[in-house]
């Protein structure tokens, strides 16, 4: 019985080692986004107010643990501008 519950401790936190990094690679895949879009085209747009607020709301998604809720808008406007996606 102890072997048994001792696996499944061990389980699980592998399981969460694994999300731990994935969060991690996600972060830093959205920083990157960010940065490009911050380097090249937020200069670019500065009397579009709008374009900037949604790229700073999404880099925060991120930073929150909202990956999934972040990235697909900076990679939105990273394609809009003809820019090839950072590798993930």
């Amino acid at each position: 019985m102890r072997t048994v519950l001792a696996a499944l401790v061990l389980a699980t936190s592998l399981g969460h080692i694994g999300v731990a990094h994935a969060q991690s690679d996600d972060l830093a895949y959205c920083e990157r986004l960010y940065a490009t879009w911050e380097r090249y085209i937020a200069p670019r747009s500065q009397g579009q107010i709008t374009g900037g607020v949604d790229a700073i709301a999404s880099v925060d998604q991120c930073r929150r643990g909202n990956p999934a809720g972040g990235i697909p808008t900076l990679e939105k406007k990273l394609r809009d501008n003809r820019f090839t996606l950072p590798a993930r």
